[in-house]
């Protein structure tokens, strides 16, 4: 062990020179090298008194009596002053799009330090967090969006040395299913073609944009002329990894519709890096203002809120409508779950239910083609089959040239086996008494 008190030493001008104040020069314990302290003062005593004071402290920290000092430091610490280090840093590490951004971190830790009555780090405590959580009306997501920021600042303070276990670690997510207090729908082709009417220009390019794309609100604000390619051989749309909420490259191919409209918006003297949106991208106050012009009800009566993430819900119904492959809007959506896109993004008040069951084939008319073929007192006609017993077929049975003309053009010509009827066979000319046509559908 080495413990010296004394004033280090340099030479200047050819001259040893000696500092004003004295430091330790010490080595603890399995030190590999020894250290040096300064003790800022300049009378020996205090100085030595300090670097016992120094000793003592570093040998409890070891013995594990007492947390280290970064960690004691840190519990005393403001914590509006370790939020604003943790934001500092956050804008250095993160991307600026939407979802999770420093601006909203730093109002929402802030909130949360407030209504919580947190002064300083050791203030941090599960059943202050728990309390706040219980009293306050916020909905299950947004109170899981705070946890989850404070859980990463925690985190991040306990990386830094300045914490040494998170004490909200443990704490669980509020379920959130079924208990959604702001539920979306999509806009149906009326609703958005009166937005855009209704909108000026350069609002309803971005609201079309974020309609055929399903491009969200920070992705649509960071877009620039360089993303949109208008002469490759499938227009697009590059959604940048930097940009886009999966921190992937994505290629969204226009609509004509689109197209049409992009390249009209577009400046004669647009440069790539230009925004495709000078003006901003509206946010939910100014699409508010438009869908009263337009005379769309910002809250329908089921409770649903058309606000501008809606028009990414319109996006994935209007894929669904027009007949999309579910695979193929998982990928157009830029979802890494199908669920997402056929449940959650897809508003099933705007499918064509209706149509598609009125476009079913009529039972009535496949009923009489099997009237026809049993004969005319109707299944029970053949009066060919009996319980353990296959019967031939009656001279006088229904030829299946005679079936021309009574079966529609798309059937299927497997015959199938149908209880109470004689086994059918896979040729036409064989010695069935009952040929079951199936349709279709």
């Amino acid at each position: 062990m080495i413990f010296q008190i004394k004033k280090r030493k340099r030479k200047k001008n050819g001259k040893t020179v000696y500092s004003k104040c004295y430091s330790l020069f010490y080595r603890f314990g399995d030190m590999p090298a020894p250290k040096w302290l300064a003790l800022k003062l300049t009378d020996k005593e205090a100085a030595t008194a300090k670097a016992l004071d120094f000793r003592k402290e570093y040998e409890a920290e070891v013995a594990g009596i007492i947390h280290p000092k970064a960690i004691r430091n840190g519990a005393e610490s403001p914590i509006e002053d370790l939020i604003n280090e943790y934001i500092s840093d956050l804008k250095k590490r993160v991307k600026s799009s939407e979802g999770k951004t420093p601006k909203q971190s730093r109002t929402r830790l802030l909130r949360l330090a407030k209504e919580c009555g947190w002064g300083k780090l050791a203030d941090v405590t599960p059943d202050s967090f728990i309390k706040w959580r219980s009293k306050t009306q916020l909905a299950p997501k947004t109170l899981n969006h705070f946890l989850g920021e404070v859980v990463t600042l925690l985190n991040w303070l306990t990386k830094q040395g300045k914490l040494l276990v998170n004490p909200l670690a443990k704490i669980s997510k509020i379920n959130e299913k079924g208990r959604e207090t702001r539920l979306r729908r999509a806009f149906s082709d009326s609703e958005l073609r009166r937005l855009l009417e209704a909108s000026p220009p350069y609002r309803s390019i971005a609201y079309l944009t974020a309609a055929r794309t399903g491009l969200r609100l920070g992705e649509l604000a960071s877009l620039k002329w360089a993303d949109v390619s208008f002469d490759s051989k499938t227009p697009h749309i590059l959604g940048r990894a930097a940009t886009t909420k999966n921190s992937k490259d994505s290629r969204i191919p226009m609509t004509i519709q689109l197209e049409r409209k992009l390249l009209r918006h577009r400046p004669d003297d647009w440069k790539p890096s230009n925004s495709v949106f000078p003006k901003g991208v509206p946010r939910s106050r100014t699409l508010q203002i438009d869908l009263k012009k337009a005379g769309i009800p910002y809250q329908d009566d089921m409770g649903r809120y058309a606000d501008f993430h809606s028009l990414r819900y319109t996006w994935g119904t209007y894929l669904q409508r027009n007949g999309v492959n579910s695979r193929t809007a998982m990928e157009l959506m830029r979802h890494s779950d199908r669920k997402l896109t056929d449940k959650l993004y897809t508003d099933s008040n705007l499918l064509p239910l209706g149509e598609v069951i009125r476009n079913l084939p009529d039972d009535e008319n496949l009923i009489k083609i099997l009237t026809n073929i049993s004969g005319k007192s109707g299944l029970n006609g053949s009066n060919s089959v009996k319980t353990g017993l296959v019967k031939t077929e009656p001279k006088n049975r229904l030829e299946p040239a005679s079936l021309q003309g009574k079966v529609p053009k798309r059937v299927f010509e497997t015959l199938v086996e149908v209880a109470g009827i004689e086994p059918a066979s896979r040729n036409l000319s064989d010695s069935a008494s009952t040929y079951v046509v199936l349709l279709l559908i």
